[in-house]
């Protein structure tokens, strides 16, 4: 072969494009997985009405007349150490503290960055068999403005090193089953969290959990119970 003969591509130089192309093809996956609207259901569905790869979104009870405000109030002045929440409790109560409005500021931002912002609703919360399931509708500005996605996720509180902590264990954004991926689910957790509690009228919550004992789901009740003194 003559030295000034041309040769392909190096075997190096193929693998990197081939696994470049692949991870391309994933992310582009995954952002038309979160693209894709969930179906909101009013009830749960039976096994043989279930669609399979179907993202089905079933709200948490928001109605009827209950006694949450009187239930905080007592709760945070310590007069009790006991505090039980329904359902639709916990839902007006979320309606009226997780509320995030969207960021205000003089400072020019560029479409770019307002893209990066992204304002979640008050959480909605449905009491599962011994969990929870929390789901927020997150909004986006810039350039992908008018666009939203749902966030939902199921979990239960554990014992931590830091104390009483929600824990996800399954979730979905869109149609992507980002929040069952060992790796990003706390992430993505944290991330909706942090940009809820630092935006609305929840931050005593964090000082509060640490006074907590226990978090159980009881009888279709969040049922938190404060540690005892001495």
């Amino acid at each position: 072969m003559s030295k000034n003969e041309p040769t392909g591509p190096s075997l190096i130089s193929v693998i990197f494009i081939g696994f470049l192309t692949f991870c391309v093809g994933i992310l582009l996956g995954i952002i038309s997985l979160i693209s894709q609207p969930v179906t909101t259901i009013a009830k749960s569905l039976e096994a043989d009405e279930v669609i399979p790869g179907e993202v089905y979104y079933l709200r948490g009870d928001r109605g009827g007349r209950t006694a949450w405000r009187a239930k905080e109030d007592a709760w945070r002045a310590g007069m009790v150490d006991v505090l039980r929440l329904t359902e639709s409790e916990l839902n007006q109560w979320s309606r009226e503290r997780l509320e995030v409005d969207a960021p205000s500021g003089d400072g020019a931002v560029s479409e770019f960055q307002e893209t990066l912002q992204f304002i979640p609703s008050a959480v909605n919360f449905r009491v599962l068999d011994g969990g929870l399931q929390l789901a927020t509708e997150i909004e986006f500005g810039g350039y992908l403005a008018d666009k939203s996605v749902i966030y939902q996720v199921t979990g239960s509180f554990r014992e931590t090193s830091g104390g009483v902590r929600f824990v996800p264990e399954t979730g979905n954004i869109g149609s992507a089953p980002l929040g069952s991926v060992p790796i990003v689910r706390n992430w993505l957790f944290n991330l909706v969290k942090n940009r809820i509690t630092s935006a609305s009228e929840a931050d005593w919550l964090g000082e509060s959990f640490e006074s907590v004992e226990s978090v159980e789901v009881v009888d279709g009740q969040l049922v938190m119970r404060r540690k005892a003194e001495g």
